[in-house]
């Protein structure tokens, strides 16, 4: 029998005297113990940074087509303008 639950698992962490301070202060505020403070903590910080990588992931992948539209526009123009000096250089 698993002790902790399935899908659980325990992580040892070290911590400063005053975060343990502050932590043993805010879990008796709360009235729950200092590990299951430090999951919600953990949670939410993992939580917020997921949600930062997915927004910078989203951006980076917009950025990234913006670009590439963008140089095929410079390209089509760039061909343009060769077909059209093309063409005036043959009246010529």
């Amino acid at each position: 029998m698993e002790r902790f639950g399935k899908g659980r698992k325990r992580l040892s962490i070290a911590v400063s005297d005053e975060l343990d301070e502050k932590l043993q202060k805010i879990s008796e505020a709360y009235g729950v113990p200092k590990s299951t403070l430090c999951t919600m903590y953990i949670a939410q910080g993992a939580t917020n940074q997921e949600i930062a990588l997915n927004a910078i992931q989203n951006a980076s992948g917009a950025m990234t087509k913006q670009i590439s539209d963008a140089v095929n526009d410079a390209i089509d123009a760039e061909r343009e303008s060769n077909e059209a000096f093309d063409a005036v250089s043959k009246s010529k």
